[in-house]
Order: structure tokens, then C-alpha cells, then sequence
């Protein structure tokens, strides 16, 4: 039981800082190691803080290569694409 507010706030963490940019889930980052070494004391808030720490740190990871992709700002401006694709090798 002492995992569930843990597992419960990395949901709640994931699913708001998809949302945002990756700027802001780095901050909410460093706020979660901040937490994590400032109240050492209790090992319940130290994971829960390390746990949303390394779902907002991965989740700023996937975002910035997302804002890091022209391919959103193609998709703004309506641009089309013609691709031509060989498959070689069979599904897996």
C-alpha cells in the first residue's frame, strides 16, 4: 500500500506533462530531486518523489525529440509528403 500514492502520482505526472513542453517536465524534475533530498528522512515521499522524477524526466526526454522534429511544423502549414517505400524483410 505504501506504493500506491507513488504509482498514482507517476500517472498523474505522465499524463500532465505530456502536455506541456519539455522545459516544464525538466523542471518538475529537478522539483522531484529537490524533494528527494531535502526530505531524506522519509523513505515513502523520497520514492515518490524519485518515481515522478524519472517519469517526468522521461517524459521531457520524448518531448523534446518530439519539439525537435520538423515534422509538427509540417503538419501546421499542410505540408504533403509523397513517400516511396521498399519493404525487405517480412513483418515482426
Amino acid at each position: 500500500m505504501r506504493l500506491v500514492p507513488a504509482a498514482a502520482l507517476g500517472w498523474i505526472a505522465a499524463a500532465w506533462c505530456v502536455g506541456q513542453s519539455s522545459v516544464v517536465a525538466l523542471v518538475v524534475t529537478a522539483a522531484c530531486v529537490l524533494v528527494a533530498v531535502v526530505v531524506a528522512r522519509h523513505p515513502v515521499v523520497v520514492v515518490t518523489a524519485c518515481l515522478v522524477g524519472a517519469v517526468s524526466a522521461s517524459t521531457a526526454w520524448q518531448i523534446a525529440a518530439v519539439e525537435g522534429s520538423p515534422l509538427g511544423e509540417w503538419a501546421a502549414e499542410g505540408v504533403t509528403v509523397d513517400a516511396v517505400v521498399e519493404v525487405t524483410t517480412d513483418a515482426r
